[in-house]
C-alpha cells in the first residue's frame, strides 16, 4: 500500500536539444515547422516516470527535417482521455486522475507518436499523525455529513472548558498546533453545526461554512474572516470548486448557492428540495413529491430530472458530471457528459443481493453490497466498464461510511478504518493501524486528495490524519 514518489522536476522541458533551430530565423518570429519540410514529429520530454494528480509539465516538441532535430511550435495537442490528463495549446499538461493518458502533438500536417503518461493515485503511507492532543473536545460538531478535508487542509471545532467554540483550519504541511483560528463563538451564541469544507475557486484555496445558533450561515474563504449570510436556518450543504449549495431550512426547503464573486443566490424556490451535492458549480439534488422523489441535475442554468420513482432521502452521489444512485437494491450511473444523459445500470442483483451507498469520484464508482451474511465493497471503472471487488473481508461495513476520491476508497468495519490505495485490487485494501487512538463512532472519517481525517478518542475527542 506504499508508493514511492519519483523525482520529477516541475518542468521537464529544460532539455538541451542538439541542433535546435531558432524560430523563424534571424529577425523573424515565425514557426520553423511552417518553413521546414518535417519528416517526423515527437514530444521530446515525454515523462518516463509516473505522475501524480496535480503534477504539471510543460511539454516540448521537436521535428526532424533531413535527420536534424529542431524545436517546433505545434499547431495543437490532444490528450486521450482528457479527463485523466489535460493539456492546453501551449503544451502545459496537468495530471488529473489515476490511469493512462495518451498525448499527441500535431504540426505541419504531421502527428507525433503518442506520449503515454502514467498517473498514480496520491501517495499514502498509512501513517497516523495527531493534529490535536488536549483535554478539550475536538470534533466535526453536530449534523455533519460533509467532508472535513480538502486540498490538504482539515476543518474542525474545539469546545473549551468555558463551552466556547473555536473553528479551526489546519494545513497538513504545518506542524500540529499551527492552526488558523477562523472564528470564536461564545457559548451564549449557541452551537456550531452543519460544518462543511471544500475546494475554493482559486487554485489551492478552500471554502468553508458552518451554522451558528441554529440559524446564521457563516462562510470563509481559506480561513479568512468569516462572512455572515444571515438567518438562513441552513441545513445540509455541499462545497466544491468555490460553489456552496445548501438547503434553506425553516420550512422553506429552497436551494441557495453562494460564491465569493456572486454572493448568495436562490437557485430554486419551489420548496421540497433537499441534499444538494455540488461539483464544478453544478449540483444534483432531491425533489420530493407526495409519494416519491426524483433526482434533478442543475447545470448552473437549468434543472433537468435524471431519475424518478425514488423513495424519500434517496441514496446518491455526484461528481464531475456523473451521478450514481441506489434504488430497488441496485446501483445506477447517470453520465451527464453525454447528450442525452446515458443511464447505465451497474448492478442487476434485484432482491438476491442489496447494493447500496454508491459513491463516485467522477471516474470510478464504489458501493456496498450485502450478500446474505457477507458484506463486500465493489469498484466500477467508468472508462473501461469493468468492476472488481476491493474488499476481501466479509465483515459488516458501517452504513454510509463508504467514500471514494482519486480512485482511493475509505470505509469502516466495526471499529476499524479501512483504506484502499487505488489499484482496484482487494489486495490493496487494509485496515489502518490507528496507533492506539480508536475511531470515535459518533463522527465519520473523511477522505480527500489522499488525506484521511478522523475523530479519535483517547479519553476525549481528538483530530487525527492518516497520510
Amino acid at each position: 500500500m506504499k508508493f514511492r514518489r519519483p523525482r520529477l522536476s516541475f518542468f521537464l522541458n529544460a532539455l538541451i536539444l542538439l541542433g535546435v533551430v531558432a524560430c523563424g530565423g534571424a529577425g523573424g518570429s515565425g514557426d520553423p515547422s511552417n518553413s521546414l519540410d518535417l519528416e517526423s514529429l515527437a514530444i521530446a520530454n515525454c515523462p518516463t516516470q509516473a505522475l501524480f494528480p496535480g503534477d504539471k509539465i510543460a511539454l516540448a516538441v521537436e521535428g526532424n527535417p533531413a535527420g536534424k532535430a529542431v524545436a517546433v511550435n505545434p499547431d495543437a495537442f490532444q490528450s486521450d482521455p482528457p479527463r485523466f490528463a489535460a493539456v492546453d495549446a501551449q503544451g502545459n499538461l496537468v495530471a488529473l486522475y489515476p490511469g493512462e493518458a495518451r498525448v499527441t502533438a500535431t504540426a505541419a500536417g504531421l502527428s507525433s507518436e503518442a506520449c503515454v503518461v502514467q498517473i498514480l493515485p496520491p501517495e499514502h503511507q498509512g501513517s497516523v499523525r495527531r493534529l490535536t492532543d488536549n483535554a478539550d473536545e475536538d470534533h466535526w460538531g453536530m449534523n455533519n455529513s460533509w467532508p472535513m478535508t480538502s486540498r490538504g487542509k482539515v476543518l474542525w471545532q474545539r469546545i473549551d472548558g468555558n463551552l466556547d467554540i473555536e473553528v479551526l483550519l489546519h494545513d497538513r504541511r504545518d506542524p500540529a498546533g499551527d492552526d488558523t483560528s477562523v472564528d470564536l463563538v461564545d457559548f451564549l451564541s449557541g452551537d456550531v453545526d452543519f460544518m462543511a469544507l471544500g475546494s475554493g475557486a482559486a487554485e489551492g484555496e478552500v471554502l468553508l461554512s458552518y451554522r451558528v445558533g441554529l440559524q446564521d450561515t457563516h462562510v470563509s474563504a481559506d480561513g479568512r474572516a468569516p462572512q455572515d449570510l444571515g438567518d438562513r436556518q441552513q441545513e445540509e450543504g455541499s462545497i466544491a470548486d468555490g460553489c456552496y449549495f445548501f438547503r434553506e431550512g425553516g420550512g422553506a426547503n429552497d436551494l441557495q448557492r453562494f460564491t465569493a464573486a456572486a454572493g448568495l443566490t436562490e437557485i430554486l424556490s419551489a420548496g421540497e428540495t433537499y441534499t444538494p451535492v455540488g461539483s464544478g458549480c453544478e449540483a444534483v439534488y432531491e425533489r420530493r413529491g407526495a409519494a416519491e422523489s426524483e433526482l434533478v441535475h442543475f447545470d448552473g442554468q437549468t434543472h433537468l430530472p435524471i431519475a424518478d420513482g425514488l423513495p424519500a432521502f434517496p441514496d446518491f452521489d455526484f461528481r464531475r458530471q456523473r451521478a450514481v444512485y441506489a434504488s430497488g437494491g441496485d446501483v445506477t450511473l447517470v453520465d451527464l457528459t453525454q447528450d442525452p444523459p446515458a443511464v447505465v445500470p451497474l448492478t442487476s442483483d434485484g432482491p438476491t443481493r442489496l447494493d447500496r451507498n454508491p459513491r463516485t469520484d467522477g471516474e470510478s464508482v464504489v458501493w456496498h453490497q450485502i450478500d446474505g451474511a457477507e458484506h463486500h465493497v465493489w469498484m466500477y471503472d467508468i472508462a473501461s466498464g469493468t468492476r472488481r471487488k476491493i474488499s476481501a473481508t466479509v465483515a459488516p461495513k458501517k452504513f454510509d461510511s463508504l467514500q471514494i476520491d482519486l480512485k482511493q476508497a475509505l470505509w469502516v468495519e466495526g471499529t476499524e478504518l479501512w483504506f484502499h490505495a487505488g489499484s482496484g485490487d482487494a489486495a490493496d485494501s487494509a485496515a489502518v493501524d490507528l496507533k492506539g487512538v480508536p475511531l470515535d463512532p459518533g463522527y465519520r472519517p473523511y477522505l480527500k486528495d489522499g488525506l484521511v481525517a478522523y475523530v479519535g478518542d483517547d479519553g476525549d475527542t481528538e483530530i487525527l490524519i492518516v497520510e
